[in-house]
C-alpha cells in the first residue's frame, strides 16, 4: 500500500478513486522485480479493490499476473492450411471465445494433413472425406466434434475468399429426449443458487441473474456470457446478440419483469465496476466476461447441493442447456393455453432462438414433443422466480 501511496503523491492523484489509470500504472512488472514479488504486489492491489467494493465504492481491479513462457504456448500449425487455422482461432478468440477444444481438433487435423502428405492452400474434398472416416475405437461424439471443427474451418475459408470443400454430411449422434425442468425443480435450484456462498461478493449477483436470464429468454450459455452492456436495450426490451451460432446477429426479447431485474442488477454492478464492458463478469478477472467453465462449475455445485434429480433416474441429463428446453416448452404451452395458432408463431420463436431455419425449430420442437405429457406440471409463469433475486 505504501507503493500506491507513493504513486498517488508522485502523480498528483487526488480523486480518491482507485481508477484504471492509477492501477495500470502500478501493474507492470519492474525490471529488477522478482515474479513472486510482482504477483504479491498486484494481489494486494486486487484485494484492496475488493475491500473498496465491499464498502460500496467503485474501484478498478488489476488484471491477474501471468508469467507464461513462450515454451508453454500452443503448438503452431505446420500444414499448408495452418495460416487459415490460425486466422480462424484468432477470429473466434477476438469474439470472446477461448476456442481451446476446437483448436485442439484443428491441430489434430493439421497433424493429419502433414502425416498424409496433403499440400496446398485449398481444403479439398479428399482431405475432408479422409478426415471423416471413423477410426477404430473413436466414439461418435468425438468424431462429431472433430468433423465440426473442419466444417467451421471450411465455412470460414469460403467466407474470406479461400477455396474449401464443406461436407454436406453431419455426424451428430442421436440425441436423447431433452430434459425439461419442472416448476418444483426450478424453485429448488434458484433457492439454492441464491444462498450459495461466494468468495467474491459480486458473484452473488452475477450467477442468480445469469441463470434466470437463460430460463426467461432461451439464450445459449455462451450467448449470455458474451452480452455487452452497450447491446442491452431497455427501451425495446431486447438484447443484441452478436456473432452467435452460425456467425449470425439477432435480437432476443425479454419481458418487463426481466427488464426490471436486469436494470437493477446493472445499476448495482455499475457501482462496483463502472467501466466494465460485459454484462456478466468473472470472479477472477472482473474486467473480462464471465467464462463458460465458471458457469458449468457453479451449476454442478448447486445441482449437487440442491439434490436435484430427474424422473426415472435421468438426473445426468439435467444440464445448463435444459433451461433453453424449458423456455421453449413453456412458450409452446403458453400459446396452446391461450388458444393461439402455434404454427403461425413458430417463425418468431425461431428468430428468438437463433435457429438457421424454421425447419430446425420444428425439429427442435419435435424432440420436445415427448415431454408434452408433463405440460400440466410445468408452471409457465415467471412470477416467484424472476423477480425474486436477493440483493437485486
Amino acid at each position: 500500500m505504501s507503493i500506491l501511496d507513493d504513486m498517488c503523491l508522485a502523480t498528483g492523484h487526488s480523486s480518491g478513486l482507485l481508477d484504471e489509470e492509477l492501477v495500470m500504472a502500478l501493474h507492470p512488472r519492474k525490471n529488477d522485480e522478482g515474479i513472486q514479488a510482482w504477483k504479491q504486489r498486484n494481489c494486494s492491489l486486487r484485494q484492496f479493490a475488493y475491500y473498496l467494493h465491499s464498502l460500496g465504492k467503485p474501484a478498478f481491479v488489476a488484471p491477474e499476473c501471468t508469467s507464461k513462457q513462450i515454451s508453454k504456448q500452443e503448438a503452431a500449425f505446420a500444414s499448408d492450411l495452418g495460416p487459415w487455422m490460425q486466422s480462424l482461432v484468432e477470429y473466434k478468440r477476438a469474439l470472446g471465445h477461448n476456442y481451446l477444444s476446437k483448436r485442439n481438433h484443428l491441430k489434430q487435423f493439421d497433424t493429419f494433413l502433414v502425416s498424409k502428405g496433403y499440400q496446398g492452400s485449398e481444403l479439398t474434398q479428399q482431405m475432408v472425406m479422409a478426415w471423416e472416416i471413423l477410426p477404430k475405437g473413436e466414439s461418435e461424439n468425438t468424431r462429431a466434434s472433430k468433423t465440426s471443427a473442419v466444417r467451421i474451418l471450411g465455412q470460414f475459408m469460403g467466407a474470406n475468399g479461400g477455396k474449401a470443400y464443406v461436407s454436406p454430411y453431419t455426424t451428430t449422434p442421436e440425441r436423447p429426449i431433452p430434459y425439461v425442468y419442472s416448476a418444483a425443480v426450478l424453485t429448488t435450484f434458484f433457492h439454492t443458487l441464491d444462498t450459495y456462498p461466494s468468495s467474491r461478493h459480486w458473484m452473488r449477483l452475477v450467477y442468480p441473474v445469469y441463470f434466470r436470464l437463460l430460463y426467461a429468454t432461451g439464450l445459449r450459455e455462451s450467448e449470455a456470457c458474451g452480452i455487452e452492456r452497450e447491446n442491452l436495450d431497455f427501451e425495446e426490451n431486447r438484447i443484441l446478440i452478436l456473432n452467435a451460432k452460425g456467425n449470425k446477429d439477432r435480437y432476443v426479447y425479454f419481458a418487463d419483469d426481466v427488464a426490471t431485474m436486469l436494470f437493477r442488477y446493472d445499476q448495482m454492478m455499475d457501482g462496483f465496476f463502472p467501466c466494465r464492458r460485459w454484462l456478466f463478469v468473472g470472479a477472477r478477472s472482473p474486467q473480462n466476461m464471465l467464462p463458460s467453465f465458471s458457469v458449468r462449475k457453479i451449476f454442478g455445485k448447486v445441482l449437487k447441493v440442491s439434490g436435484m434429480k430427474g424422473p426415472q433416474g435421468l438426473e445426468n441429463r439435467a444440464c445448463i442447456h435444459a433451461f433453453r428446453h424449458t423456455y421453449v416448452l413453456g412458450i409452446l404451452t403458453q400459446w396452446q393455453n391461450e388458444g393461439k395458432n402455434v404454427d403461425n408463431l413458430i417463425p418468431y420463436l425461431s428468430k428468438q432462438l437463433g435457429h438457421k431455419s424454421i425447419r430446425e425449430t420444428y425439429l427442435y420442437c419435435t424432440r420436445l414433443d415427448a415431454k408434452f405429457s408433463e405440460i400440466t406440471a410445468l408452471d409457465t409463469s415467471l412470477s416467484g422466480i424472476i423477480p425474486e433475486v436477493p440483493h437485486v
